[in-house]
């Protein structure tokens, strides 16, 4: 791995996921927006639309993350089921605040921003306490 980014975002820093989550973000940004397509026709589509995209995301970052953002010291069973703890959790709060901010904002891609941001940092410190048990020695 690069020195300057170990550096500048060492594994477990929110610097790190974040640069992780990007892609992560980019791939969910994807699903959400073709079942905002998909869904037109439903009452409350874009909240439908979200928690489908969420729940496929999740699938990816837990890899990702378990891969890229913590390590793999942990084994896989432990940090798979924190992981679906934390996204069900995640999900059902992102969901709720999704759908109140989108009766009160009038922008899909600003709602989406704003969720994002917020669960994003309280998934990054649920997985980094609680699922990866994430210290920065090494074993």
């Amino acid at each position: 791995m690069d020195s300057r980014l170990v550096s500048k975002a060492p594994r477990g820093s929110y610097r790190r996921f974040i640069l992780v989550g990007a892609f992560n973000s980019l791939i969910f940004y994807l699903f959400w927006r073709g079942f905002i397509e998909a869904f037109s026709n439903l009452e409350r589509g874009e909240t439908w639309a979200w928690a489908m995209a969420w729940t496929i995301g999740s699938f990816i970052a837990h890899f990702t993350h378990r891969h890229w953002t913590f390590d793999n010291r942990r084994h896989i069973a432990k940090t798979t089921t924190g992981t679906y703890l934390v996204y069900i959790l995640g999900l059902l709060g992102s969901t709720i605040t999704y759908d109140f901010l989108i009766l009160h904002i009038n922008s899909l891609n600003l709602v989406f921003l704003i969720t994002m941001a917020m669960w994003g940092l309280i998934d990054w410190w649920l997985l980094r306490k609680l699922v990866f048990l994430y210290s920065d020695e090494e074993e």
